[in-house]
């Protein structure tokens, strides 16, 4: 519902979460909680341009990431 560049930083953690979870990295159970601080801690932007989910991405990225770690 929040819209803007919500659904990038969204989607690029859950992608990250799933692939750790797939390789044994991450519980099911951290899944939830490494997404919701990924949102938490990217800038979110309520009229993204295409650059602007791009950057968004990348960054949503390194931040699941760096979580994960």
């Amino acid at each position: 519902n929040t819209g803007g560049n919500m659904a990038c930083i969204v989607n690029a953690a859950n992608e990250v979460v799933v692939s750790a979870f797939l390789h044994d990295r991450i519980s099911f159970l951290q899944m939830s909680e490494i997404i919701e601080q990924t949102m938490s801690r990217v800038a979110f932007i309520k009229t993204p341009t295409y650059e602007d989910y791009v950057a968004t991405d990348a960054e949503a990225r390194r931040v699941a990431e760096s979580i994960i770690r």
